[in-house]
C-alpha cells in the first residue's frame, strides 16, 4: 500500500490534492523480451528498479495478477532517479515500473513501449501543502491555482482523472 499525502503529519498544514499517480511497465521496443512481456510472461525479463521504490515490481505484478512472474521481483539493477532508470530502459538493460506521466514523451516518440497493457492505479498521490494560517493569502491561493491549472493542462497526456 502506498503512503498517500493524507497519511502525512504536518501540523497546521492543509493538503490541496492535485492527482493520483498510475504506473506502467515500460521497455525498449527492440528488447529481446518485449514480446514475452507483452503477453504477460515476465519470467526472463530483466527488472530495473528505482532505489526508493524497491517493491514497485512486486506490487505491479500482484496488481496485474500475472502468473508467469520472475523468481525474484527484487532482483535487478537499481537507479537513484527516474531519469537514469528510463535511460537504462531505453538502452535495453531491462524493463521498469514508472509513473505514466513520467514516460509520456518517450512513449510518444517510440523510444519506449508499454511492456504490458496493465496500468496500476493510485500508487502515489500528489498535493500542495498550504500552511493553515496562510491559506487565505492571495499569493498562496494564486500559486495553488497555478499548480492546479498546470496539472489539468497535462491531464489528457498523463491519463489522470
Amino acid at each position: 500500500m502506498a503512503l498517500h499525502y493524507r497519511d502525512a503529519v504536518w501540523p497546521e498544514a492543509r493538503p490541496e490534492p492535485l492527482f493520483e499517480e498510475s504506473c506502467i511497465a515500460v521497455c525498449s521496443p527492440e528488447a529481446a523480451f518485449a514480446r514475452a512481456a507483452s503477453s504477460g510472461d515476465f519470467r526472463r525479463v530483466p527488472l530495473l528498479h528505482l532505489s526508493n521504490r524497491p517493491q514497485a515490481w512486486a506490487a505491479w505484478l500482484d496488481d496485474a495478477a500475472l502468473a508467469r512472474r520472475p523468481a525474484n521481483a527484487l532482483a535487478g539493477h537499481r537507479f537513484d532517479l527516474f531519469t537514469t532508470l528510463v535511460e537504462g530502459v531505453r538502452c535495453g538493460l531491462g524493463a521498469a515500473i514508472v509513473p505514466t506521466f513520467f514516460a509520456q514523451r518517450e512513449l510518444a516518440e517510440g523510444s519506449l513501449v508499454q511492456a504490458h497493457r496493465h496500468v496500476q492505479q493510485g500508487t502515489q498521490a500528489y498535493a500542495v501543502f498550504v500552511p493553515g494560517q496562510r491559506a487565505a493569502e492571495a499569493g498562496i491561493a494564486a500559486f495553488v491555482d497555478w499548480v492546479r491549472a498546470e496539472v489539468q493542462a497535462e491531464a489528457p497526456i498523463a491519463g489522470r482523472r
